[in-house]
Order: C-alpha cells, then sequence, then structure tokens
C-alpha cells in the first residue's frame, strides 16, 4: 500500500483491484506477462477450450486466466454470467 492507500479505502478502479489481486495471490505485476487480450468466455465455450487443451492456466485473475500456447498476448477467463453476445465483443 502507498501512502495514499488505506485498509479501508474502497477500490473502484479497475488497474488497481487487478493489481491487488495479483498481489494478494503471491504475483508482481510488474513482474510477470499479462496478456494484452483477454476474452471473456461463456460457460459452454470456456469448457470447450479447456477440453481442447488451447490454453495454460498462468494467474488466479478472474477466476483462473489462461493464456493461449500459439500466442502469450491472448488470454481466456471464464465469466460469471455472461451471454454469448459479452464473449464475442470482449
Amino acid at each position: 500500500m502507498n501512502k495514499e492507500e488505506h485498509k479501508n479505502d474502497v477500490l473502484t478502479d479497475p488497474a488497481q483491484l487487478v493489481r491487488l489481486e495479483l498481489k494478494n495471490a503471491g504475483y508482481d505485476m510488474d513482474s510477470i506477462h499479462i496478456p494484452k487480450r483477454v476474452f471473456l468466455l461463456a460457460d459452454s465455450l470456456y469448457d470447450t477450450m479447456l477440453s481442447r487443451n488451447c490454453g495454460e492456466y498462468k494467474y488466479p485473475l478472474g477466476g483462473k486466466l489462461y493464456v493461449f500456447h500459439e500466442n502469450d498476448e491472448i488470454g481466456f477467463i471464464k465469466g460469471s454470467m455472461c451471454s454469448p453476445a459479452i464473449a464475442t465483443d470482449s
């Protein structure tokens, strides 16, 4: 925590939330590689990707963040409440 953050503050900035979530899991966001694009997938598409072994589990971000084997700049996570339109638009 820096001087400006207090443990009772409410975080609303997505970048700060992601940084804190990774820090709490033991990762330093400045020293790991996060994909530039992460797709939020509907349950059935997420399950299909896992069954086809399309990616490798990397970080506990948004549940489980998987990174594609062939391109580490693209990842996917399972949406908690997702529709196919969100999955294709993300």
